[in-house]
């Protein structure tokens, strides 16, 4: 073959990539055609479920024996698991807490101390014009 020949081809074959990627209405590769987006599809009309008026079972109201009798069952496996619940008065407070916290050592009038360290400063006399130079309106 010739170099003549060589540049036919490669002229044909260039032709034919370039067409082929777009150039011109419908590609030689593949026939896929995009969706209109402006196109407006109609779907099935909405309708309510055929039971629709159904609504969920109301819990059941346990009766006052049923309720006494599931937490008397709850209190006997606090009592079986961790020993004592009875439940504390109010008040009253865990005496190992209350060393661990150190409040033996708590002033008893912290309140006091408080309230004056947070209380407002007491207002001042305004000594008039005269005051700003060490004198006295008065």
């Amino acid at each position: 073959m010739t170099i003549i020949t060589y540049k036919k081809y490669s002229i044909f074959a260039l032709a034919l990539l370039l067409y082929g990627c777009g150039g011109g209405n419908a590609p030689l590769v593949g026939n896929k055609r995009l969706p209109d987006e402006m196109a407006v599809v109609a779907g099935p009309p909405l309708t309510l479920p055929p039971n629709f008026e159904l609504r969920p079972p109301q819990q059941q109201k346990q009766s006052v024996a049923e309720a006494l009798r599931a937490e008397d069952a709850s209190n006997k496996a606090k009592a079986i698991l961790v020993g004592d619940t009875a439940p504390k008065a109010a008040g009253q407070v865990d005496p190992w807490l209350a060393e661990q916290a150190g409040t033996q050592k708590a002033d008893p009038n912290i309140r006091q101390v408080l309230d004056a360290e947070n209380a407002p400063p007491a207002p001042k006399k305004d000594k008039g014009f005269l005051g700003l130079f060490g004198g006295d309106d008065e």
